[in-house]
């Protein structure tokens, strides 16, 4: 038997289910996929990743215009 269900396993479940548990309650998390949700697994975090990335593989040509001279060897995408 739980104390509190919480339906949603994104940033705003996990939260209200840690404050829960802090409280003492026995919780519940009903997720339909992955704990974290969209933004944590597919969303926001993932593409800001590639953002930056993308973002350091085109510094070397911009700080050229700066007298700065870069050099991208390689692009670890791992």
């Amino acid at each position: 038997m739980y104390d509190a269900i919480v339906l949603g396993g994104g940033p705003a479940g996990y939260v209200a289910a840690l404050r829960l548990i802090r409280e003492g309650l026995k919780v519940a998390v009903i997720e339909r996929k992955y704990l974290g949700g969209e933004c944590t697994n597919w969303g926001c975090i993932p593409s800001k990743a590639l953002i930056e990335a993308s973002h350091a593989s085109y510094l070397p040509k911009v700080s050229k215009v700066a007298g700065i001279n870069l050099e991208l060897k390689s692009v670890d995408s791992r």
